[in-house]
């Protein structure tokens, strides 16, 4: 490597050569200040002097090895058997390459004219951490190795205590949507889809639905390096299956989807609710359902419910009209399946309401009024209300979450996250409860601009006498559209 020094007489000398400016002349090192800078760069390190003069020194050379986005702490994660990814390299004055160290039984296959290995797991993979060595050569036969650590670990996606957080992406600031999934000992897995797949799931991601092994995520906008706007993919996997993105190139911003079966796919977008064929790839708009709310679908008694202002849209399978229009006093902030099957309504007259009403013949079984807290749902994309038995929780967009037994009418105020919660200035997209264990989440940010990669998704217990935090999860989200949980779709 280049010898940086100073000369007897006070001269930079790299290998015992005095340094010379642009003019020719050797530069002198300055008492006052030993490098005014040092900028670092992939194959050469500047360094400004005092009296700005700047020595350029190579790095080896200007030969380097290296994989793209490494550092010591970098680990590549496969989840599933045979699941293939590429890993990016990056090389300058390299002779020759070759894969000198893999885990057995995988496959890696070096693709130089793409400048990537693409990484193959084995059919019968060993759980546990791993390396990928690649080894090259330069003119001189200098040795340059570059190191990437793979990861196996088998995730069973579709366990019902499983969760997902479906992130929108950043739009303006090129960064497409992406998936959380946290799985049932508490580990949170960033960029899952990604993971899997290689590429960003969609676009602005908003919804999702589970349905008979696979699961559906729509996306608002149309991208090429993005697997379209209707994403199909494995339930257990995670594998994609099928996408559709010219078949629906007619939607504008499509957000929310509901799914009876593969012939029966429901898709709301600004116009309103249209039908999806995935079979024959037909797309119908249902005509009057102008004004279907930017906001959640629920599914039961093997319908859909759709909320509309004042209104709730009804389809069943295989009709390309409204089958029935329930109206109430108040418009609508969310509509849920509850656990016996009927739904859940929330409504924002004067006062608030939560109501029960039967799915198969539209009769209200209940209302209670809440008097205590908000069940709007403001501009979320999720219902003002969330619900395990007959226990909901609610707090708009707000950080205080309230809970309202049914049975009994009661709501009390359970946390103001602000307390607990570093950084809790924004909540983003309403509280879930998981359908199992009565944990509650919230997403919360600490602001917009780039404050938004600040943020936490909190799980709270309320069994207790006073709220604890069960689980944090820091700087996953990328502005969160929504929580969903395995369990809601069995």
């Amino acid at each position: 490597s280049p010898d940086l020094s100073i000369d007897s007489e006070g001269y930079w000398t790299v290998n015992n050569v005095r340094i010379k400016d642009s003019n020719g002349n050797p530069v002198k090192a300055q008492g006052d200040s030993f490098f005014k800078e040092v900028i670092e760069k992939e194959d050469s390190v500047t360094f400004v002097l005092a009296n700005g003069n700047s020595i350029v020194l190579p790095k080896s050379g200007g030969t380097y090895l290296l994989f793209e986005g490494v550092d010591n702490e970098t680990v590549f994660p496969f989840y599933t058997p045979g699941t293939e990814k590429k890993l990016y390299y990056k090389s300058a004055n390299i002779g020759s390459l070759e894969v000198i160290e893999k885990p057995e039984g995988w496959t890696v296959k070096l693709v130089e004219e793409g400048k990537y290995v693409a990484v193959t797991a084995s059919p019968t993979p060993t759980e546990g951490t791993n390396r990928i060595v690649l080894r090259g050569l330069d003119k001189n036969g200098m040795v340059f190795m570059a190191i990437a650590k793979i990861s196996y670990k088998e995730i069973d996606f579709a366990n019902p205590m499983g969760i997902y957080i479906v992130n929108e992406g950043s739009v303006w600031g090129g960064e497409d949507g992406s998936m959380i999934y946290i799985t049932p000992n508490q580990f949170a897995l960033g960029q899952v889809y990604y993971h899997v797949n290689g590429r960003a799931p969609g676009n602005c991601p908003q919804d999702l639905f589970v349905k008979e092994g696979k699961i559906y995520l729509i996306s608002q906008n149309r991208k090429e390096s993005t697997d379209g706007r209707l994403l199909v993919a494995n339930a257990r996997t995670l594998k994609k299956e099928a996408s559709y993105d010219s078949e629906l190139a007619t939607l504008v911003s499509p957000t929310h989807v509901a799914v009876l079966n593969e012939n029966n796919i429901f898709i709301r977008d600004n116009k309103g609710v249209h039908l999806f064929n995935s079979t024959t790839k037909e797309l119908t708009f249902i005509t009057g359902t102008s004004g279907a709310l930017k906001n959640t679908m629920a599914v039961a008694y093997n319908k859909v419910f759709v909320p509309a202002s004042k209104k709730i849209f009804v389809f069943e399978a295989d009709r390309k009209e409204i089958a029935h229009t329930i109206t109430l006093d108040a418009a609508v902030s969310g509509v849920l399946r509850a656990e016996d099957g009927n739904i859940w309504v929330a409504t924002t007259g004067t006062p608030h309401k939560i109501s029960k009403i039967n799915s198969a013949d539209y009769s209200l079984i209940k209302a209670n009024e809440i008097t205590v807290g908000t069940v709007t749902a403001s501009v979320a994309a999720a219902p003002g209300i969330t619900a395990k038995g007959d226990t909901l929780y609610h707090g708009g967009l707000s950080t205080k979450i309230y809970r309202h037994i049914f049975t009994t009418g009661e709501t009390k105020l359970m946390v103001d996250a602000k307390e607990m919660v570093e950084n809790a200035n924004i909540v983003y997209n309403t509280v879930a409860v998981h359908p199992i264990t009565g944990k509650v989440y919230m997403n919360t940010i600490k602001g917009y601009g780039q404050d938004y990669t600040i943020n936490t998704i909190t799980e709270f217990d309320f069994s207790g006498s006073e709220p604890k935090v069960t689980g944090s999860y820091r700087d996953y989200t990328r502005f969160p559209s929504g929580v969903f949980f395995n369990a809601n779709f069995n």
